[in-house]
């Protein structure tokens, strides 16, 4: 198995509420290489991977291994991300099954590989998760063009760094946040 250089197994394990099968591990290499497309269309930038492998999702991608969850950095504007990604997968000629965007809520991104049968999709979730659908002109300017600044709980990380380490910590922590 190969991964992609930037998305190692020790990421994918940490992102994984169980083990994984060695058919999954194959799956992980082959989602890794989606994930450097999405990584180089946004600028080279580091992709934190959020879930992989879930033990209560048997039936969907996160518990097969077919789907993975990531979030940009939250420099980007979250139409940035959505634009630069979109047109990145659809061009690169490389298989995929879908994209889900959740723009409105924690700002990260669903990627699964092409199923048997398969389908490539677009999919924006709504600010409650609970419905999906495709891109239209409405939604898709409903989506933020400005950066997001961060959440609570990370602002108050970057604080204690500010009390601990000093000014260059907090520097290096929102360039990778």
């Amino acid at each position: 198995m190969i991964f992609a250089p930037n998305f190692p197994p020790a990421e994918w394990s940490a992102a994984s509420e169980r083990p994984a099968s060695d058919l999954e591990w194959e799956k992980a290499a082959r989602l890794s290489l989606l994930l450097q497309i999405a990584r180089h269309a946004l600028g080279d930038v580091p992709l934190v991977i959020t879930s992989w492998l879930r033990k209560t999702d048997a039936g969907s991608a996160h518990g097969t291994g077919d789907g993975v969850d990531f979030r940009p950095p939250r420099t980007l504007s979250q139409r940035d991300i959505f634009d630069r990604v979109t047109t990145a997968f659809r061009d690169s000629g490389v298989q995929w099954g879908e994209l889900i965007f959740y723009p409105f809520s924690d700002w990260h991104v669903h990627v699964t590989l092409y199923p048997v049968g398969g389908f490539r999709q677009v999919l924006l979730a709504d600010a409650a998760e609970e419905k999906y659908q495709a891109p239209n002109a409405v939604l898709v300017a409903a989506i933020s063009t400005a950066p997001a600044p961060f959440p609570p709980s990370q602002a108050a990380g970057a604080a204690a760094v500010v009390l601990g380490v000093g000014l260059v910590a907090v520097v290096t922590l929102v360039a990778v946040a």
